[in-house]
């Protein structure tokens, strides 16, 4: 049992149970097996252990790992999965790591906090207490609203023209001076909110600096174009879904949201650090597969687009390509990511319920 610490405690040492469901129990029947699983089940190590309320495939119902408890006011990260494996991985990536894959790899990569790479630009209430839209060009384009069945590639167009304010937003009693907004824009734009189900990209490439209502506008201190393409490529390849997820705040199941301040911890490739072949090999597959229409991020397992993208990740990067397919069919399964969970057939009759006369 979870208790906070009295006053003289250390968390030195300790571990925490770590109980993870894939889905809840349907029946009351199964409620009292979940129950009686998880008494059995006490990890000894921090791998997981796998719930089990029959033993059929369909009777794994969840996995429980141990965990050291978070110090120097960590967070508690480890209810975003319900496999222990994707947990270690997704850990590893926020801690800037070595990244252990499915089969046992693990590789070195070379990652960086975002909020030390770059510039994050301002929200959309500050963006719209400083600009309004309007119909002509006045020199500062913007990147509108997320349409899912327009927002389908790494690349993306512009679709809307601001203008600075010259009196407040309805409701609003202040203008924000565009000019310390505008300051924010760049060409790399990171989704602010993802729907996993129909959004098919977590970060896209514009062709000139632009603000957002939507998105996260990014602005790299080195400025360089090959490092964009190369990160929007990264950010929708498995490992940087991953760890979009578990730096993300979960609002609804696979509806999903990252405020600024832990987009600054999100783990991306340190482009700066990457020898200048290695930069131009992902800045080119960026080039290739820019155009091509993404599936829903839900989809990502049978996506070819998405599998091309991973495959020129582990070209690059030297990451094992099998590790990365089975993390991406783990990723895929994930309730978090894909909540389409097939209901199971019920029995009829008088056995289907439980009598407790």
């Amino acid at each position: 049992m979870a208790r906070r610490l009295e006053s003289g405690d250390s968390v030195e040492g300790k571990k925490t149970t770590w109980v993870a469901l894939r889905r809840n129990p349907d029946t009351v029947v199964e409620a009292l097996g979940t129950a009686s699983a998880v008494r059995r089940v006490i990890p000894a190590s921090q791998q997981g252990d796998v719930l089990r309320i029959s033993d059929s495939i369909e009777g794994e119902i969840g996995e429980a790992f141990s965990r050291p408890a978070p110090s120097s006011g960590k967070p508690w990260r480890h209810a975003t999965f319900s496999r222990e494996t994707l947990d270690r991985t997704c850990e590893a990536l926020l801690d800037l790591n070595a990244v252990p894959l499915p089969g046992g790899a693990s590789v070195d990569l070379p990652l960086r906090a975002l909020g030390d790479i770059a510039r994050i630009g301002y929200d959309r209430r500050d963006i719209t207490d400083a600009f309004e839209q309007v119909s002509e060009s006045v020199g500062y384009p913007a990147l509108w609203g997320q349409d899912p069945e327009k927002m389908l590639r790494l690349s993306a167009e512009t679709n809307a023209e601001l203008r600075p304010r010259t009196k407040p937003a309805p409701g609003r009693e202040r203008i924000k001076p565009a000019d310390q907004v505008w300051a924010g824009a760049g060409r790399l734009m990171i989704v602010e909110r993802l729907w996993t189900v129909t959004y098919r990209v977590v970060g896209v490439v514009t062709p000139s600096r632009a603000v957002s209502n939507t998105w996260w506008s990014i602005h790299l201190h080195e400025d360089d174009p090959n490092a964009e393409h190369a990160l929007a490529l990264w950010l929708n390849s498995t490992l940087g879904i991953a760890s979009f997820i578990g730096a993300a705040e979960e609002t609804r199941g696979p509806w999903m949201a990252i405020k600024k301040n832990k987009l600054k911890t999100l783990p991306l490739l340190d482009t700066g650090a990457l020898e200048d072949s290695v930069l131009q090999d992902l800045a080119n597959a960026w080039e290739r597969h820019c155009e091509s229409e993404l599936q829903a991020v839900s989809k990502l397992k049978d996506d070819p687009v998405r599998v091309n993208i991973d495959s020129a990740i582990s070209q690059a990067l030297g990451v094992p390509e099998e590790g990365l397919s089975r993390l991406r069919s783990l990723l895929s399964a994930e309730p978090r990511v894909n909540p389409v969970v097939q209901p199971k057939p019920r029995p009829e009759g008088p056995a289907a319920g439980l009598s407790l006369f």
